[in-house]
């Protein structure tokens, strides 16, 4: 890490720091920019995995990004 990050501050493309209470690192919960997660929810079922003919979920391209609170998903048109 010392060696790595003193090679980044010498060219002036990064620094060493420390981050603290990293919560939900690995994945996204935001789908439209995360790690696309091929999950349905079904009212019976719960969480089920996408059937892999159905592969892959694509996204609408009509989504409007205002800023409002909640997922663009659920304001997109055919949602």
């Amino acid at each position: 890490m010392e060696r790595m990050s003193g090679f980044a501050q010498a060219r002036g493309f990064g620094r060493k720091s420390l981050t603290y209470r990293l919560r939900d690192w690995g994945i996204s919960r935001q789908r439209y920019w995360g790690t696309p997660i091929p999950i349905i929810y079904c009212e019976t079922c719960g969480a089920v995995g996408v059937p892999y003919m159905d592969l892959p979920v694509e996204l609408p391209h009509d989504v409007q990004f205002t800023g409002e609170e909640g997922s663009p998903l659920e304001r997109a048109p055919g949602s």
